[in-house]
């Protein structure tokens, strides 16, 4: 993959990647931005990542120092059949390709009660506002 047939070193706006340049073709990587819809919900904030072409046994979602940070790796036969979007090329299977995306997480939610799951290459994550956060009503007292 060189300069000249490949664009992957000069990202654009939405293409939704980040180029890892290795020192050898079997270290170069391109990280991808997935897409992601965030829907805040009484009790909870759900998460729904498109990670196409990734395998549960690919998926590492990792939390700390209030940073959730979701890495899927793209198996190369799954890569194989991925239309590229960010190459004018078909990129060099030497090149590992993988989805990284990190959130910062506030005390409102509860990382302990993190849930995930992945179907059709979609991931959704639903993260639990801690108790303490959860919105209440507030009972008016009325005097006469």
């Amino acid at each position: 993959m060189t300069q000249e047939n490949c664009n992957a070193s000069t990202p654009t706006r939405n293409q939704g990647f980040v180029p890892n340049q290795g020192t050898t073709l079997e270290d170069r990587s391109v990280s991808r931005l997935p897409r992601v819809d965030i829907i805040e919900h009484e009790d909870a904030l759900t998460l729904e990542m498109d990670l196409a072409g990734v395998e549960q046994s690919g998926l590492d979602i990792h939390f700390e120092k209030s940073t959730l940070t979701v890495t899927g790796d793209i198996s190369s036969e799954q890569a194989s059949k991925l239309r590229p979007i960010f190459c004018e090329c078909s990129c060099n299977s030497g090149t590992k390709q993988q989805y990284r995306r990190s959130f910062t997480l506030s005390d409102a939610f509860d990382p302990q009660k993190i849930e995930a799951q992945l179907r059709n290459g979609v991931l959704t994550l639903n993260i639990p506002k801690s108790e303490k956060q959860k919105a209440r009503k507030i009972p008016i007292k009325v005097r006469t």
